[in-house]
């Protein structure tokens, strides 16, 4: 995971005395369970709705079936084959190094686990139909308390091993209980096939500090490992257990900043496990989006070398009252592409 620079350096503390994420949110809140019972004897949630919030309160996620989404489901799978064919300049890859354009990929060496597609929103209706879907944004927005702004998403078509980790350490807001994680599963999850993993009751812990005062992590600098033991430390002096999802089709998980949360690989390497993952913020938190990408183009003397490419972008994308950043490297053009490049990167813009 590569840090995502979203804005000014953040000047508000992030941790209070316990090493514990300062909130506002007002599932964070010691009387949250009194606020969910108002509200259902008001009216204001359904049965369904309060249970899950307490889940939420108490394990750090909540999850439910996202209705309305099968026809999606198929073109988003149509959309990924047809993104493998025209690999596009200004879409994002990520394998086991950096971010790095599609156009520099191979479907033959790199169509396996454990490449992400990376907002895929910009090349795909099916994938911002799932960004900007009202089912997860009226979630969000119970969680939140306000309205919520979508600012990334990313396309997984098999499971892989993925340590253990907390997205409050990679994502830079202020403050930093500002981001939720809703995870889609697009088919049946089955044990041989990767499931999620996650540590229920984990957003409570105290958070690693890199240094006095800062968990956030400089992936160019630090190694994440003294965070995971530190982590996975505090879990068992609590007493929390790890858990996977066999989650079926459509379910989303829906988790906090602090929930430490994993992947098993696929027993078997070809068995396809595919999901969709969106990142959720406010405006208080975030105005706008940076980020970066390597590209293959033209250096001294002619000849090719990899080049880090970085873009910013405010613009927003909208539908049916649901908002979201638009991916920083749509429309890119890189300097140093090969004529025959251009032309290609041209043809498929008009």
């Amino acid at each position: 995971m590569m840090t995502l620079l979203l804005g000014e350096d953040m000047k508000s503390p992030e941790l209070d005395e316990n090493g514990q994420l300062i909130s506002d949110l007002w599932l964070d809140q010691v009387e949250a369970e009194e606020r969910i019972a108002q509200r259902l004897q008001a009216g204001e949630l359904d049965d369904f709705q309060a249970e899950a919030l307490r889940g939420f309160h108490k394990d750090g996620f909540l999850s439910f079936q996202l209705e309305d989404c099968s026809g999606l489901f198929e073109r988003l799978h149509q959309d990924v084959d047809r993104i493998w064919r025209d690999k596009p300049i200004d879409l994002a890859l990520r394998h086991t190094h950096g971010p790095t354009s599609m156009a520099d990929s191979s479907e033959r060496r790199d169509r396996r686990p454990p490449y992400q597609i990376l907002d895929p929103h910009s090349h795909s209706e099916a994938a911002l139909g799932l960004y900007l879907h009202p089912g997860l944004f009226a979630w969000v927005r119970l969680i939140l308390g306000r309205s919520a702004l979508a600012f990334e998403s990313v396309f997984s078509e098999f499971a892989a091993r993925r340590w253990p980790i907390r997205d409050a350490a990679y994502y830079p807001l202020d403050p930093p209980s500002h981001l939720l994680t809703a995870w889609i599963a697009l088919e049946d999850v089955r044990s041989e096939s990767g499931p999620i993993t996650c540590i229920p009751g984990s957003h409570r812990l105290p958070h690693f500090e890199f240094e006095v005062g800062r968990m956030r992590i400089r992936p160019e600098e630090e190694d994440y490992l003294p965070a995971l033991k530190y982590t996975l430390g505090e879990a068992q002096k609590r007493g929390l257990e790890e858990r996977s999802f066999l989650s079926r089709r459509a379910e989303v998980i829906l988790w906090h900043a602090g929930f430490v949360h994993g992947e098993v690989a696929a027993r078997d390497p070809r068995l396809r496990r595919p999901s969709f993952q969106v990142r959720f913020s406010t405006r208080q938190a975030l105005q706008r989006r940076d980020n970066a990408y390597w590209k293959s183009v033209r250096g001294k003397l002619w000849q090719r070398e990899p080049r880090l490419f970085w873009a910013q972008t405010e613009r927003t994308l909208e539908r049916h009252g649901c908002v979201g950043l638009d991916n920083p490297i749509r429309g890119m053009n890189p300097r140093g592409l090969s004529l025959v490049e251009k032309i290609g990167n041209r043809l498929k813009g008009s």
